[in-house]
């Protein structure tokens, strides 16, 4: 049985990948994957700095009661890194619905949006459906 630290190593080794998979390979015409590092290593102007978190949860615990702690990812990513635009967020569990009517996402969600929006960031996210079978 893996510990939480390794459940926690696991889990960013995975993201890791899927984040390399996702922004140094491309498929061509016939849908081979074809290493294309050259072109990010030759740019010499940068549009987009792209960062991403990997966070385990375990299913214990509750997604509200991380707000804070994605909020500091978020900051702490701004900080380290000026000019960021867009952040990943790969977790290790889905976001629960949110607990008023008339509402779809649950407002600690939209709460580190806000926070991202109001450092020019985008959130994008990816939860435990984008990280089974792949």
């Amino acid at each position: 049985m893996c510990g939480g630290n390794a459940k926690e190593t696991y889990l960013e080794i995975l993201c890791f990948k899927q984040f390399y998979k996702h922004f140094v390979f491309a498929e061509d015409e016939e849908g081979n994957r074809n290493k294309r590092l050259e072109k990010y290593f030759k740019v010499s102007a940068v549009v987009d700095v792209i960062g991403f978190q990997a966070k385990y949860y375990a299913d214990s615990v509750s997604m509200s009661g991380k707000e804070k702690d994605l909020k500091e990812a978020v900051e702490g990513a701004a900080r380290s890194y000026p000019g960021i635009t867009t952040l990943y967020f790969y977790i290790s569990r889905e976001f629960s619905p949110s607990s008023k009517k008339d509402m779809i996402e649950p407002s600690y969600k939209i709460n580190v949006e806000k926070v991202a929006q109001n450092l020019n960031i985008k959130i994008e996210w990816r939860v435990r459906q984008h990280l089974q079978g792949k």
